[in-house]
C-alpha cells in the first residue's frame, strides 16, 4: 500500500474568500462612516462579552483549521462558514454597545451576512456527502442568492426597521424589530439548514461505514443545535412576547466547534474514498488498522476484530502499540518517524497480544497517510502468520532433530565402519598368526614323526624327537583350548565354581613363574600374603588368566625383573604382576584386551603370540566378577593388577 496523499488548492481559495469577507466588512464600515451615522457612539454593555467570546472562538477555530491541515472541498466551505460567523459577531458586538438607535440599526444590517453563513454550511454538507461531485450550479446559485439577500435585506425596512421609534432599548441593548423581508431571510436560512439535515439523515440510513456514521452524526448535532435554538428564541418565544438577546452568534460558534472536532477527529478518512470502502476492507484477509499521528486507532475492518478478538469500538479506544509485545515499541516508533516518501515499513514476526489473552505472530506492513503539510496518520496491514511461524519452528526443530539423528547415525556408522575395519584387520592378523602358530607345531610334529620312522636312529636322538613332539602337541592343545574357552565364554556358557584357598590357587603359578625366571635372564621377586583366604573360582581358568599375564611379563622383559605379588584387602584378592620391560604406549593400552590384538612392539620385535592371551585373561577375570587394570610407562615397565572377590 503506497503513501496516500490529497493534493488540493483549497488553502489558497479559502484565504482569498476570508480576506474578501473582511475587506468587505472594512469597506462597509468606511462607507457608513462617510455618511456620518453615529456608528461608533458606544456605551458599555456586559452582554457584549458573550459576543466577544464568540468572535475569539471563531478566530481560534480559523487558526486551528489551518494548523491541523484540514483538506477537502468541504473544508473550504467550513472556513467560509467560520469567517461569515466572525463578521456576524463583529456586527452583533457593536450593535450591543451602540448608544443610539441609529448605531444599532447600522450594525444590525451586518447580520445579513447570515445568508452566506447558511449557504456555506449547506455547501459543506453537499461536498462532504458527495466528494466526487463539484456541485457547480448549486454553488453558483447559493452564492448569488446569498449576495442578493445580503444586499436586499440590508437596505430599507427589510431585515431591520429603519424607524428609530421602532427600536426599543433593553438591558442587553437595542432590540432590532424585524423588517418586512425578515420572513424571506429566515426562510432562506431554514431551508438551507433543513435540507442539510435531511441529506445527512438520508446518508446515515444508506451508509454502513461506522466511521463515516460517527462523523456524520457529529455534523448532524452541530446543525440541529443552532436551528432548534433559533426557532425557539427568534420565532416561538417572541410570539408570547418573550424577547431575548440573540443567541445566534453563540449557537453558530458551538456549531463550528463541533464541526471542527468532527473534521479533526476523522480527517484521515476524507483523504481516500477507497480507504473507506466497506467492500474492499471486508474482503481483505489481512487486518487493517488506520491510525492517526499519535497511533490512536481510527478505523478497523472485520478481520482486525477477528485477529484481536475485540470489537471495533474497543479497538478504537487504544493505540496500535498497546497490542505489540517484545519491547519493540520504541524501535517501531523510530522506524515510523524515519519513513520517507512512498517508503513502506515491513515488520516480520511481530508478537501481538489479543483481547482474549492469547498471542499471535503477525507480518506487518505500514504506509504513511500524508497531506501537503505533514503526516496525518498511518495504515497498518497485519497478516496472521502464527500457523506459518509455528510450522517454521516445528520444521526447524524437526530439521535439527533429523540433523542430530543423521549426525548420530553417521557417527555410529563411522564407528561401526572403523570397528569393521579393525575387526577385519584383526581377523586377517589372527588368521596369519593362528596359521603360523598352528603350522609351527604341526611342522615339528610332522618332522619328528618322519624322523622317528627312519630305521636307523639313535636312542638319544629318538628321545629328543619325542620330547619335541610332546612339546609341540602340548602347545597346539593349549592354543585350541584357549580358542574353545573364548568361544564358550562369549557364548554365555555356564561356569563351574569351586571353593579354593587363595594360596592353593597361587602356588602352582609361583612355580610357573620360577620356571620362566630360570629360563630367562630376568630376576623374580615373589610376595604372596593371602593368609587363609579363599574364593569361589574355576581353578584352571583362573590360573590360565594369571599365567597368560605372567608369560607376557617375562616375554616382554629382557635382562630385568618380574615381581609377582598377592594380598588381601577389604574382601578383595589383589594379584599384582610387575615387570621392568619396555612399557606399553598410552594409545595401545585401550586395545590390549581386544580379541586378536597384538601390540606394535610384538610385530616390531617379532615376539611370539596369538593375540588372544590378554583378551582371554580379561574374559576369565570378569567371569569371576573381578577386574583387571594396566599401568605402564615407556622405558620403566608395566603393572597388571587383578582384583577378585573372596570369602574369608
Amino acid at each position: 500500500m503506497g503513501t496516500l496523499k490529497y493534493n488540493n488548492t483549497q488553502a489558497t481559495q479559502t484565504t482569498l474568500v476570508v480576506l474578501g469577507l473582511f475587506v468587505f466588512t472594512g469597506i462597509f464600515i468606511l462607507a457608513a462612516k462617510q455618511g456620518s451615522p453615529p456608528i461608533f457612539d458606544l456605551r458599555w454593555n456586559a452582554y457584549a462579552l458573550l459576543t466577544v467570546i464568540s468572535i475569539v472562538l471563531n478566530v481560534v477555530f480559523l487558526v486551528l483549521s489551518s494548523r491541523i491541515n484540514i483538506r477537502g472541498t468541504e473544508a473550504v466551505w467550513f472556513t467560509v462558514f467560520i469567517a461569515a460567523m466572525t463578521v456576524f459577531g463583529i456586527g452583533e458586538f457593536f450593535m450591543r454597545l451602540s448608544a443610539t438607535p441609529e448605531g444599532a440599526i447600522f450594525w444590525g444590517k451586518f447580520l445579513s451576512i447570515g445568508a452566506l453563513e447558511s449557504s456555506a454550511a449547506f455547501l459543506f454538507v453537499l461536498h462532504y456527502l458527495n466528494p466526487s461531485v463539484k456541485h457547480v450550479r448549486t454553488t453558483v446559485f447559493l452564492l448569488f442568492g446569498s449576495i442578493f439577500l445580503i444586499i436586499f435585506t440590508a437596505s430599507g425596512n427589510l431585515l431591520v426597521n429603519n424607524n428609530v421609534s421602532d427600536i426599543k432599548l433593553f438591558p442587553f441593548g437595542y432590540y432590532n424589530d424585524v423588517g418586512s423581508a425578515y420572513a424571506l431571510y429566515f426562510g432562506w436560512i431554514l431551508a438551507a439548514a433543513g435540507t442539510s439535515i435531511y441529506l445527512m439523515l438520508r446518508f446515515l440510513r444508506n451508509n454502513h461505514n461506522p466511521v463515516l456514521a460517527k462523523q456524520t452524526k457529529l455534523f448532524l448535532i452541530a446543525f440541529l443545535f443552532p436551528l432548534v435554538g433559533a426557532i425557539i428564541t427568534d420565532a416561538i418565544l417572541p410570539i408570547f412576547g418573550i424577547l431575548l438577546f440573540s443567541w445566534h452568534g453563540l449557537f453558530g460558534t458551538v456549531t463550528a466547534g463541533i464541526m471542527l472536532w468532527g473534521l479533526k477527529r476523522y480527517r484521515v478518512f476524507r483523504i481516500s474514498p477507497a480507504l473507506l470502502s466497506e467492500e474492499i476492507l471486508a474482503t481483505m484477509r489481512e487486518a487493517v488498522l488506520v491510525v492517526d499521528e499519535t497511533l490512536q486507532i481510527q478505523l478497523v475492518n472485520q478481520e482486525a476484530e477477528k485477529i484481536f478478538s475485540l470489537e471495533s469500538d474497543e479497538l478504537m479506544t487504544r493505540t496500535v502499540l498497546d497490542f505489540i509485545e517484545g519491547g519493540e515499541t520504541t524501535e517501531i516508533k523510530g522506524k515510523l518517524a524515519s519513513l520517507q516518501g512512498n517508503d513502506t515499513l515491513s515488520l516480520d514476526n511481530i508478537i501481538i497480544a489479543t483481547g482474549d489473552n492469547n498471542k499471535i505472530y503477525a507480518r506487518v506492513s505500514v504506509s504513511r497517510v500524508t497531506e501537503e503539510n505533514g503526516i496525518v496518520g498511518f495504515v497498518f496491514v497485519l497478516a496472521d502468520v502464527t500457523e506459518l511461524q509455528n510450522s517454521y519452528v516445528a520444521l526447524e526443530n524437526e530439521k535439527a532433530g533429523v540433523e542430530h539423528t543423521v549426525e548420530v547415525r553417521t557417527k555410529e556408522l563411522r564407528e561401526a565402519q572403523a570397528r569393521l575395519i579393525d575387526t577385519d584387520k584383526i581377523k586377517t592378523e589372527f588368521v596369519l598368526l593362528t596359521s603360523h602358530n598352528l603350522r609351527t607345531p604341526l611342522t615339528t610334529i610332522r618332522g619328528s614323526i618322519e624322523l622317528l620312522s627312519l630305521p636307523k636312529i639313535h636312542a638319544k636322538e629318538k628321545a629328543e624327537l619325542l620330547d619335541n613332539l610332546q612339546t609341540s602337541t602340548k602347545k597346539l592343545g593349549e592354543l585350541i583350548e584357549d580358542l574353545l574357552t573364548i568361544s564358550n565364554i562369549e557364548a554365555g556358557g555356564s561356569l563351574t565354581l569351586e571353593n579354593i584357598k587363595s594360596k592353593e590357587l597361587l602356588d602352582p603359578l609361583v612355580d610357573y613363574a620360577k620356571k620362566h625366571s630360570a629360563t630367562t635372564k630376568n630376576k623374580l621377586a615373589v610376595n604372596i600374603k593371602v593368609g587363609d583366604s579363599s574364593l569361589a573360582a574355576s581353578t584352571d581358568r583362573l590360573r590360565t588368566a594369571v599365567r597368560n599375564i605372567l608369560e607376557n611379563a617375562f616375554k616382554f622383559t629382557r635382562k630385568g625383573s618380574v615381581s609377582f605379588g598377592a594380598s588381601v584387602d577389604n574382601h578383595t584378592l589383589l594379584i599384582t604382576i610387575k615387570d621392568t620391560g619396555r612399557g606399553i604406549p598410552a594409545e595401545e593400552i585401550p586395545k590390549l584386551f581386544t580379541k586378536f590384538h597384538r601390540a606394535t612392539d610384538t610385530l616390531k620385535y617379532d615376539y611370539d603370540g596369538e593375540g588372544i592371551g590378554l583378551y582371554l585373561s580379561k574374559l576369565i577375570v570378569e567371569e569371576h566378577k573381578g577386574k583387571i587394570r594396566i599401568d605402564s610407562e615407556m622405558g620403566v615397565g608395566t603393572i597388571f593388577t587383578i582384583t577378585l572377590p573372596i570369602s574369608l
